[in-house]
C-alpha cells in the first residue's frame, strides 16, 4: 500500500525491531481504514 513508499532511506538503519513494530501497526491501521472507506 502507500505506506511502502516512505521517504526515509534510513528507515531500518536504528532501532529496527521498534520501527518494524511501528510500520506493521500502520499498515493495519491503514487496512482498517481503507476497508472502511471502500465499505462505506
Amino acid at each position: 500500500m502507500w505506506l511502502e513508499r516512505l521517504p526515509d532511506p534510513n528507515w531500518h538503519t536504528q532501532n529496527d525491531k521498534f520501527k518494524n513494530i511501528e510500520i506493521d501497526n500502520l499498515q493495519q491501521i491503514g487496512d482498517l481504514i481503507y476497508l472502511l472507506l471502500v465499505n462505506w
